[in-house]
């Protein structure tokens, strides 16, 4: 819960810096805008309070690969993100977290596991949405660390596409930074 907690604040370090003119801005994720990001990171945390309370989340407007996860959020994307952040941590209990649901992507899943899997999804998005901005996002090493592990650990040649663009080669030089981000499909 450490990194997920820190990657939570990276995440919400660049996202207050989005200016009102900025929200429609194109980011690394070719499809998704600004707002787009913010929509599915907070869709994330509202999918995973959900399945902490035992019930399903029939939502899939923020899904990974959706077409307009942006259609998630209200007037103050800043005002839901502090919201869901605050509703999801109140649901994250260690019984909740062994719970066990059904995801599309990978089958059955323990919701521990899938909060490992959202550690990731912050710091990349919030690397996204620095790059979106013209924002110089320094993820923490310990936490590139963490997410560079459960990457190399969970993800495959078979990862699906909505989810993390094809890995791309890194400069033997590059940074840990660097090279997770490239493995997450990111032009870094």
């Amino acid at each position: 819960m450490q990194w997920y907690t820190h990657s939570q604040d990276q995440f919400a370090r660049v996202l207050t810096e989005v200016a009102a003119d900025q929200w429609g801005n194109p980011t690394p994720c070719t499809r998704w805008t600004v707002r787009d990001i913010a929509g599915h990171v907070i869709w994330g945390l509202d999918l995973v309070r959900t399945w902490c309370g035992g019930s399903d989340f029939e939502n899939r407007v923020g899904a990974p690969g959706a077409l307009r996860p942006g259609d998630y959020l209200g007037a103050d994307p800043v005002a839901d993100w502090e919201r869901a952040r605050a509703a999801c941590a109140r649901t994250l209990t260690p019984d909740s977290l062994a719970v066990v649901v059904s995801t599309r992507t990978r089958g059955p899943m323990r919701v521990g596991d899938i909060v490992a899997a959202l550690t990731v999804d912050f710091l990349t998005h919030a690397w996204d949405l620095g790059q979106a901005i013209g924002v110089r996002v320094r993820l923490d090493p310990d936490a590139v660390e963490y997410a560079q592990r459960w990457a190399d650990t969970h993800m495959d040649a078979a990862r699906p596409p909505e989810m993390f663009g094809p890995a791309l080669a890194a400069p033997a030089q590059a940074d840990p930074q660097t090279r997770l981000l490239r493995y997450l499909g990111r032009p870094a």
